[in-house]
């Protein structure tokens, strides 16, 4: 009888030791995937700055700076309908293709670099910030506000994430149609959906507007981060001249020995989805099966 007892509470021991395996790996892994998930999305985005970089061409950049000068030029003289563009996704009705990076927002102080778009459709905030309709492009000009709007509820995405530790004084960087901005934070605002005019253009002044949502999770209010052109120090100008040195000997080392694996074989966040999804269902499943199979074997022992 005695020995009875003691096969039931050793197995039911292996049992526990089984099931404590089972619900560790289950906590490794959905403690691990979004830190994966975050790294793989960081990577893409740096992928895409370098892509952006990679392609820029004198002539184009020409093409779009005229472009962009003539459309800020006519917002000067136009009311500005100004919407709330977390409140409906806004796409462009200007000739640009929504998918198309225009630049890049570089805030050295949170760590970010993020692609300009030309709308704030939900697809693009997935993936960077988008000009405001109604707002200038951030191509510099006096008379110009440009608004740029930026998601930071997004999981496993840092865009905007840390936008709140801005301090005033701090300097973020528009690089756009070959051109590199230097912008100052001089104010931080918190308002409500409905006070667009906060958007507006100011006579004379060069000016570029964070907008997200506040507080983080929430879409009840708008935090704006203000800044305004400043000159770009020495010191700034001589780091983006070296910049564009490396990336035009890399241009040209790239055109000889091109990387088809950065460039054609990174998937896309969806794929990434699916390959951690189902990756996760096999190796549980995987560890489900063994467990199962220990327990009948013991149980025929």
């Amino acid at each position: 009888m005695m020995r009875y007892f003691e096969g039931k509470i050793g197995l039911f021991m292996k049992r526990i030791k089984l099931l404590r395996l089972l619900l560790l790996s289950i906590g490794i892994v959905i403690i691990i995937y979004p830190q994966i998930r975050i790294f793989y999305n960081d990577l893409q985005l740096n992928i895409r700055y370098k892509f952006y970089k990679e392609n820029q061409s004198q002539k184009v950049n020409a093409k779009k700076k005229q472009f962009f000068e003539a459309y800020n030029q006519t917002l000067q003289y136009e009311s500005q309908p100004l919407q709330d563009p977390f409140s409906e996704g806004i796409s462009n009705s200007i000739g640009v293709e929504d998918n198309e990076v225009i630049g890049y927002l570089e805030i050295p102080d949170i760590a970010e670099k993020l692609p300009i778009y030309v709308s704030t459709s939900e697809r693009q905030l997935r993936k960077g910030v988008g000009v405001i309709s109604q707002t200038s492009f951030p191509i510099g000009g006096k008379s110009t506000h440009s608004a740029l709007a930026g998601h930071r509820g997004y999981a496993f995405w840092r865009i905007f994430r840390n936008v709140n530790d801005l301090q005033i004084g701090m300097s973020m960087y528009i690089h756009i149609a070959g051109e590199t901005h230097q912008y100052q934070i001089y104010e931080k605002e918190v308002i409500n959906p409905a006070q667009s005019e906060k958007l507006k253009i100011v006579k004379g002044k060069d000016l570029v507007t964070l907008v997200t949502c506040h507080p983080l999770g929430s879409n009840a209010q708008r935090l704006l981060i203000k800044t305004e052109r400043v000159a770009m120090q020495k010191e700034d100008q001589q780091q983006e001249q070296k910049k564009d040195t490396l990336q035009t000997e890399e241009k040209v080392e790239k055109r000889t020995h091109k990387n088809f694996f950065l460039k054609k074989f990174v998937p896309s966040y969806k794929i990434v989805n699916r390959i951690f999804l189902f990756g996760g269902m096999f190796f549980l499943s995987i560890l489900l099966f063994l467990t199962i199979r220990i327990f009948v074997e013991k149980k025929r022992e």
